[in-house]
């Protein structure tokens, strides 16, 4: 019985130490899996913090709200947008201004800090920026507003790769300089010619010649008109030599006033071609002074008319311009709409370039008790229209006059030649 027991225990020895390898390998293979299950923790842990960031970067897309404003004028600053959305908190540096050419007014795209400087954006609405222009506020979203933003940003590449491309053409000039020197020894001065874009339309010569700091400028800066005589935003300039150039260069991407300048070397030719251009116009302007006999007939025209109105009159006549017009409204609206005044002559709406209304007008009166009750009406409304109404000089009321004269002249031309 004791063998039988002493058996007995051995098996139990022997099964106890097998179970126990058995027991290892299980614990060994729990421990893979461990392992495995914390690889699947930690790739869930990443992809979970990933899912966060997106879903952070959703939330600010939210958060930051954006507008849009539409009818600002074209000369309209970052500056003054901000002033008008007074009291909306306006995330520095993200006002967007889009101006398409051809076009008087410009819009705005505008990044607000959250929903309730949004609401408070929107107030706005239908209100009139520096008492003239009629704005109109709508929500929009942020990639409207992103596309612009990168319009912008290529833009400025455009002007990153002319600054590369100006610089660029420097170092070849002063390689043909040296050469030169070497054909032509007593030879003193090779001219450049530079192109400046982006002026401000009211810059003068001097301001220009000016800008351009301690450079030797032969002759005189070139303003570049456009189809309408009117400055195009560019000139052209003859620079002394190379060193001036690069002095010229200097002043590329500065601004004059409140304008980002762009400046590049051009050649001779294009130069030239300018100078020919103002010479045609020079001509133009003498064929104007042949044909200002027709004005002088038009301010007749309405001066018998005033004549015949008040033939025995004496007194000093007064001016005003209106502003905000509708495009809409006839001379016999704005007549009425100057309630009791005595108008001398006919109201004069004054056209934009493509000859339509600009949504002003001028207006010739008897005397001052007229322009006293013409002032009455200074911020009423014609239509939906917020009308500004101000004194003018007659040199001013007469410069349209004469504007009229021209556009006659110009449609008698159109139907001769038919």
């Amino acid at each position: 019985d004791m063998k039988k027991v002493k058996r007995f225990l051995g098996m139990g020895k022997a099964n106890k130490k097998g179970g126990g390898k058995k027991g290892a390998v299980g614990t060994k293979k729990a421990n893979q899996d461990e392992n495995t299950d914390n690889n699947h923790d930690g790739l869930a842990k990443v992809e979970s913090e990933k899912e966060n960031i997106e879903a952070s970067d959703l939330n600010n897309v939210e958060t930051n709200c954006y507008i849009k404003l539409s009818g600002l004028p074209g000369k309209a600053t970052v500056k003054e947008i901000a002033d008008f959305l007074s009291d909306c908190d306006i995330i520095e540096n993200n006002v967007i201004i889009k101006k398409e050419e051809g076009k008087a007014s410009s819009d705005a795209y505008v990044k607000l800090t959250g929903k309730a400087d949004k609401e408070r954006a929107i107030k706005y609405n239908k209100k009139y920026f520096q008492e003239k222009w009629y704005i109109v506020i709508e929500k929009t979203d942020y990639h409207t507003y992103n596309k612009y933003n990168e319009k912008i940003a290529d833009t400025k590449v455009e002007h990153t790769k002319k600054e590369e491309d100006g610089l660029s053409k420097v170092k070849p000039r002063e390689e043909i300089q040296k050469l030169e020197d070497k054909q032509e020894p007593n030879k003193t001065t090779t001219y450049c010619y530079i192109r400046l874009s982006g002026l401000p339309w009211k810059s003068t010569e001097n301001e220009i010649a000016n800008f351009l700091v301690d450079c030797n400028i032969v002759g005189s800066v070139i303003i570049i008109n456009n189809e309408h005589w009117k400055p195009s935003g560019d000139a052209i300039v003859k620079l002394k030599g190379i060193s001036d150039l690069e002095k010229a260069m200097k002043c590329h991407k500065k601004y004059l006033q409140d304008r980002y300048i762009v400046i590049e070397e051009i050649e001779s030719d294009t130069y030239s071609k300018h100078i020919d251009e103002i010479a045609d116009t020079k001509v133009e302007y003498t064929k104007k002074e042949d044909e200002s006999l027709s004005k002088v007939k038009t301010r007749e025209e309405n001066q018998k008319l005033e004549n015949k109105q008040e033939p025995n009159k004496t007194t000093s006549y007064c001016y005003i311009r209106l502003s905000g017009l509708p495009w809409k409204s006839t001379e016999t609206e704005i007549a009425n709409f100057l309630v009791d005044c005595n108008i001398v002559g006919s109201v004069i709406i004054i056209m934009n370039e493509h000859g339509k209304p600009s949504g002003d007008a001028v207006v010739k009166l008897l005397g001052i008790s007229d322009l006293e009750k013409a002032m009455k009406c200074h911020k009423k409304y014609l239509y939906d229209r917020f009308i500004v109404i101000e004194k003018i000089e007659s040199d001013t009321y007469n410069k349209h006059i004469d504007k009229i004269a021209d556009t006659k002249v110009e449609q008698t031309k159109k139907e001769e030649y038919g």
